[in-house]
């Protein structure tokens, strides 16, 4: 609640609390604090997160079951425009597997973002997916995906 709210000096008070509670929080979730409040410094001193931050923070999210923040993540990114890569893919499969779907402009962002990189195959291999899931692809995307598969050599 702390992390979301970029306040990390009262999410590492309540991490103390549950310490001399004697709750201890393992090394993941140390972690995936620490990655987070990288990312929100970055952020903050106006840098540009690459794929490799944003993948990162996914990933431990991911490891603790944390899929809404990991679709943020994947939002935010895309629309600052950053490419996902193929690990960034893997997380969104992970997320799909323990059963949170994307929304619709969700897929169709990353499909988007994959085609701007001249990446169809795995823009095609999502496409797939989002089918799968009863997700429609919209208009935009439709004319993105031709475009580009009529410029496939």
């Amino acid at each position: 609640c702390y992390c979301n709210k970029n306040d990390f000096f009262e999410a590492r008070k309540v991490i103390d609390y549950m310490f001399d509670n004697g709750y201890h929080p393992n090394v993941t979730t140390y972690t995936i604090l620490e990655a987070y409040e990288m990312l929100m410094n970055v952020k903050n001193d106006g840098l540009k997160p690459d794929v490799y931050t944003y993948t990162a923070v996914m990933d431990g999210f991911c490891k603790v079951g944390r899929s809404n923040e990991v679709m943020e993540l994947l939002n935010e990114a895309i629309e600052r425009g950053v490419t996902p890569n193929v690990v960034t893919l893997i997380h969104l499969h992970n997320v799909i597997d323990i059963g949170h779907i994307p929304r619709t402009i969700t897929f169709n962002n990353v499909i988007q973002a994959l085609c701007g990189v001249g990446k169809i195959d795995k823009a095609l291999l999502l496409l797939f997916l989002m089918y799968e899931h009863g997700k429609i692809p919209s208009r935009t995307l439709y004319d993105t995906l031709i475009k580009k598969l009529d410029q496939q050599p």
